[in-house]
């Protein structure tokens, strides 16, 4: 993913935080504390890092994961009809990096509170839409559950 190449623990301490938690890990107990407290302390502006750390805080019920969504909403490219990401150029950056960046930054967004973000969780659908390839698939894998889940709160 767009890990590589970080050189931060941040992005797999998200990975690792989102696996136990959807893996049914209390909130409460020391692994989760502790991967927490590594993603607070990172001060990132890296959209990709950010939207993993919004996601895992989000599962977690971490308060922070609000703030974590207002800078990436502040970071993101905004039209009348969509919201993306620009990632910085280098090691790790792809259209399927900034594909997931945006699956992610759903998920985080549903998982926080579906009706607070609805507008700007249309817009990323609408614009992970736009990048399908020609056989109506995605870049990335992890587009698919961001969209299915969209789909199941709003159907």
């Amino acid at each position: 993913g767009g890990i590589a190449g970080s050189g931060s623990p941040v992005p797999l301490t998200a990975y690792v935080l989102i696996s136990l938690l959807e893996a049914g890990e209390s909130s409460a107990s020391r692994a989760i504390s502790e991967a927490s407290f590594c993603l607070h302390a990172d001060t990132t502006d890296n959209p990709y890092t950010l939207v993993l750390k919004a996601y895992a805080l989000a599962l977690s019920h971490d308060a922070k994961a609000e703030s974590v969504i207002k800078q990436l909403i502040e970071l993101a490219v905004q039209t009348t009809n969509s919201m993306y990401w620009e990632l910085p150029a280098g090691s790790g950056t792809s259209d399927a990096v900034a594909v997931e960046t945006a699956g992610y930054a759903v998920l985080a967004m549903m998982t926080i509170d579906a009706k607070r973000y609805e507008d700007y969780a249309f817009k990323i659908v609408k614009w992970l839409s736009s990048q399908r390839n020609a056989q109506g698939g995605f870049i990335s894998t992890q587009v698919r559950h961001s969209i299915l889940t969209f789909f199941e709160i709003y159907q």
